[in-house]
This record gives structure tokens, sequence and C-alpha cells, in this order.
């Protein structure tokens, strides 16, 4: 499953939250202001904090390049 990591009053956070939504793709939302552990694990696996961020299995997509993966999903 898709995880996206997040903050509160990100606009593009909500955008990305709201197009998984809209194609219908089960994501789990882990947002940085609610556990410490979320920030951890997204510079384990990122080496930044960057949101939003979406991980599918060990790949971290942010910026365009996670536009596009969304697009792919949909395919």
């Amino acid at each position: 499953m898709l995880e996206l990591y997040t903050i509160d009053g990100c606009s593009r956070c909500h955008r990305v939250k709201l197009r998984l939504d809209e194609l219908a793709i089960p994501f789990v939302e882990k947002n940085l202001f609610e556990e410490q552990r979320f920030a951890e694990e997204l510079i384990n696996l990122n080496r930044e904090l960057v949101t939003p961020a979406l991980v599918n299995e060990t790949r971290v997509f942010t910026g365009d390049e996670l536009w596009d993966e969304l697009e792919l999903l949909t395919k």
C-alpha cells in the first residue's frame, strides 16, 4: 500500500490526498506533526524532510516526480 507523508497546512499535501481519493487509490497518511517516528522514517527513506512524499514500496516520490507517479498508477 502507498504511504503519503504530509504535514498540517500543506496545500500540496492536500491536493495529493484529494487526487488519490479521486483515483480511488488506497494509501496510508503519515502526518509528520502527529508522530515523530514518521519524520525519522522519511529521513531514512529520502535523506531529507520533503512533503508531500509518496512512498511506493521502497521508492520515494516528491515534487513533479510524485505527480508523474500518480498518473502512472491510473494506467
